[in-house]
């Protein structure tokens, strides 16, 4: 991140009057504009639990975790030295202990990206079901509040950067047939699910909507395909070595699968 954005003086001197110009303006808003209660917010608080409720039943259904750790690269993410921290907190096993960022990094490697959709698609779907008053309202103010539309950009830009078809060979990986066919049909379904409805919502498809973000993500998706497919062969090579335990070989297959992790990072310009 301070690479892509200070790494030359142009782009250094352009990020600094950014920062500065919003930090400025919201400061002056803050002091001279009269305080306002949010006039959405019981809609909000609604979407907030009720997305929240749905996730949470992904993280604590059954066998989730076994998928989680198969199917993305969370154990080569554990075994890197890129944090500051470890990835756990006190080293149980358990998903409790995981910090956010490796939690977050892992599911964007494999192009998941749950962490920032599961359960909007289903919470819009429900919404539109059961209270479609309150949906067609707010159809009408993702136009006018700024909050409300940053929430669901920040959702339309982890939905431009997640592919089914990649999360398919990942879920591979797990195997568990069962419990790979459950999850990744699972996961899926709200995928597509998610995108209707936020196409229903926003009323245009993101190539209409965002067309420099999404050809962006056109013209890496040849690479990044390649890097995939790299990843997910050194992921079964490595996890089988270090089942025999050939530490020598699965040092060297470790670095090679680190690489990748790097050049996805770099490719997506995301971790964590």
């Amino acid at each position: 991140t301070i690479a892509q954005k200070y790494a030359n003086k142009i782009n250094a001197a352009y990020n600094i009057e950014l920062l500065m110009a919003s930090a400025t303006a919201r400061s002056i808003s803050d002091v001279y504009k009269p305080k306002t209660s949010f006039q959405h917010s019981e809609l909000m608080e609604y979407l907030a639990k009720e997305s929240k409720d749905q996730y949470g039943k992904l993280l604590h259904g059954e066998g989730f975790i076994e998928y989680f750790k198969k199917a993305t690269p969370i154990d080569a993410i554990e075994s890197s030295k890129i944090g500051s921290r470890p990835a756990r907190r006190t080293g149980n096993a358990g998903i409790e202990d995981l910090r956010a960022i490796p939690w977050v990094f892992s599911w964007n490697q494999s192009r998941y990206n749950i962490t920032s959709w599961y359960g909007v698609g289903g919470t819009l779907k429900k919404l539109m079901e059961e209270h479609p008053e309150n949906f067609h309202k707010l159809k009408e103010v993702i136009q006018t509040d700024d909050f409300i539309r940053y929430i669901f950009t920040n959702v339309d830009t982890s939905l431009a950067s997640s592919d089914a078809r990649i999360m398919h060979e990942y879920a591979k990986l797990v195997e568990d047939t069962h419990l790979s066919n459950k999850y990744y049909k699972l996961l899926e379904n709200e995928l597509s699910n998610t995108r209707n409805l936020l196409l229903e919502l926003l009323g245009k498809s993101i190539e209409t909507r965002r067309y420099q973000h999404y050809y962006s993500n056109v013209l890496r998706a040849s690479i990044l395909d390649h890097l995939h497919w790299k990843q997910v062969t050194l992921l079964k090579q490595w996890r089988t070595e270090k089942a025999i335990r050939n530490s020598t070989e699965s040092d060297h297959t470790l670095l090679d699968l680190l690489l990748t992790i790097n050049a996805i990072a770099g490719a997506l310009r995301s971790t964590g």
